[in-house]
């Protein structure tokens, strides 16, 4: 099914821009859940204190595909993995499952059990990392190798990327890029500031001053909010959702502090990591290329296929990032795109690789991209948008998945979904009522010839449908229907996603977040290129497996 020779000829010549990629109506189908309280657990794993999670960021490592989960729950009551750290870690054998063909089969040969819900098969299992008690053992990040402190990764702070170098021996590493909600405060005394381009606002305090290490920044003056020890929070004043003159628009624009970590080779839940500050990436994807020179023309030439283990010296992280999941693009705020690319690290048991972003910050007029390492110069990649060129189509990105397809010879891009009314005010800042959303809360695909862009416009790729009003029946056909993957409350019958038991409003309903293209299963077919992916969703939690058919 696949055509190798075709799928490595393109890999290196990217199409032209303005070749139009198109994803027709029903193009997704639902495989199977593959974590919740509907998925089916590995051999052995039933009983390991796992009860659901969300995100499932997938990377092939030393012969194996990894996933990594956010936000990982014990049982149905809600109670996590453990109280300060809840992201589970798994893997899913690639001798069982090399392509998505053998995902198809396993998947057929595993319906629904007779009264499971239509969508019930058994995915293909995850392997979940355990302890020697045979309980699910979740990630845990020490900052600057095994010695150092224990960080809390606890509810809300969680992986948002993961990608291996695919390098040999001892300079092999898995990698992942942690967001744990903690603002960058300023340093120095009688005169504070920021490093990395980043800017000093000693109008900015935190909730409860020093007293959390993630406190929530605030505008001083506002109630319960305190200054810091390093009098001011760094702001980047160039991100598309900065405001100097609103409260919201000064906190919206504070820098945080990611955790960028490689896995113990030995133990592969625990990470080593080192600090990166930056707000335009606060929300990330990230993926390995195989050569990069930012110098070619036109990126004629790039090699945007995952690395091949022969060590080039080419090899690169590429990383697409937005200043939150939410946006408010009615007063100016909305969540532009911005890319960046580091080289390719080598694993370090003292957290000492090398991590210096570039970021990309507009084209010569030759076609040739331009990079700083100061991220206030970043500039917004174009969308197509409307009132300027970078302007999202909506408001609620969520996180994003990027992935080079190149029997299609683009990035595709899937992002968007949906948001209930308080992360949408938490998310922006309180200004969720200005949070333009996708009616039908629909994820995305954008398509491009060059991880700068320019970007297709958005095209629905798998939608929810529209849960309002919520005192009507869902419409039929939606996945708030019987057979969708969606609680609504109104949803009558045996074949009606359930309700998550440790969500306190009975008219809650669900919607979709957190795609994850998982790259080692996309299939290149004769006329079309089938993706697999999967989705977070909000009630119930879980995790669904996914497959898109995109015509060539």
């Amino acid at each position: 099914m696949k055509q190798w020779l075709l799928a490595s000829a393109l890999a290196a010549v990217p199409l032209a821009s303005g070749s139009a990629q198109q994803v027709p109506a029903n193009s997704t189908t639902v495989l199977a859940p593959l974590v919740g309280q509907r998925a089916t657990p590995a051999a052995g794993q039933s009983a390991i204190g796992m009860y659901a999670a969300d995100l499932g960021l997938t990377a092939v490592h030393q012969g194996e595909l990894r996933i990594v989960f956010g936000d990982g729950l014990a049982n149905s009551a809600g109670a996590p993995l453990h109280v300060l750290r809840d992201d589970p870690q798994g893997r899913f054998s690639l001798a069982s499952f090399p392509d998505g063909d053998a995902v198809d089969a396993y998947v057929a040969a595993h319906p629904p059990a007779p009264g499971e819900l239509t969508w019930q098969s058994e995915a293909p299992p995850v392997i979940y990392r355990v302890n020697p008690f045979n309980q699910v053992s979740p990630m845990l990040l020490s900052r600057g190798g095994p010695t150092g402190p224990v960080l809390n990764t606890a509810a809300f702070k969680a992986p948002i990327a993961a990608f291996g170098n695919a390098k040999a021996g001892a300079a092999s590493g898995f990698f992942t890029i942690y967001h744990r909600s903690v603002a960058m405060q300023c340093s120095g005394g009688f005169a504070p500031s920021c490093s990395d381009g980043l800017q000093c606002d000693q109008r900015l305090g935190k909730l409860g001053g020093d007293l959390f290490e993630d406190g929530t920044p605030c505008v001083l003056g506002t109630p319960f909010c305190f200054p810091v020890i390093g009098r001011g929070l760094c702001v980047d004043p160039s991100s598309s959702v900065y405001d100097p003159n609103t409260n919201a628009g000064l906190v919206r624009g504070v820098a945080l502090r990611h955790e960028v970590g490689n896995a113990d080779p030995l133990l592969h839940e625990r990470y080593y990591t080192r600090s990166w500050f930056t707000n335009k990436f606060g929300n990330l994807s990230a993926r390995t290329v195989n050569d990069f020179n930012p110098a070619r023309v036109n990126g004629v030439g790039n090699d945007y296929r995952a690395p091949d283990g022969m060590n080039t010296g080419a090899e690169r992280v590429f990383m697409w990032g937005r200043p939150g999941y939410a946006g408010t693009k009615l007063n100016g705020g909305d969540a532009q795109l911005y890319f960046a690319y580091v080289d390719m690290p080598s694993y370090s048991a003292s957290a000492s690789f090398a991590w210096v972003p570039r970021y990309f910050s507009g084209l010569s007029t030759g076609g040739v991209p331009q990079f700083t390492t100061d991220q206030k110069l970043a500039r917004p990649l174009p969308l197509g948008g409307s009132p300027t060129a970078e302007t999202e189509t909506w408001d609620v990105v969520n996180q994003m998945s990027v992935s080079w397809v190149a029997a299609l010879g683009k990035w595709v891009m899937i992002y968007g979904g949906g948001l209930n009314p308080a992360l949408a005010d938490f998310f922006t800042a309180g200004q969720g009522a200005l949070v333009q959303h996708d009616p039908e809360g629909a994820m995305h695909a954008r398509f491009a010839s060059h991880p700068w862009g320019p970007w297709s416009a958005p095209q629905q790729l798998f939608k929810a449908g529209n849960p309002n009003p919520l005192n009507q029946p869902p419409a039929a056909g939606s996945q708030y229907a019987p057979g969708g993957i969606l609680r609504h409350p109104l949803c009558a019958g045996s074949n009606c996603a359930p309700h998550e038991p440790s969500s306190l409003d009975p008219n809650d309903f669900g919607f979709l977040y957190g795609p994850n293209v998982v790259d080692a299963w996309t299939e290149a077919g004769d006329t079309a290129v089938t993706l697999y992916w999967n989705v977070s969703t909000w009630d119930p939690y879980q995790v669904v497996l996914l497959k898109s058919r995109i015509p060539r």
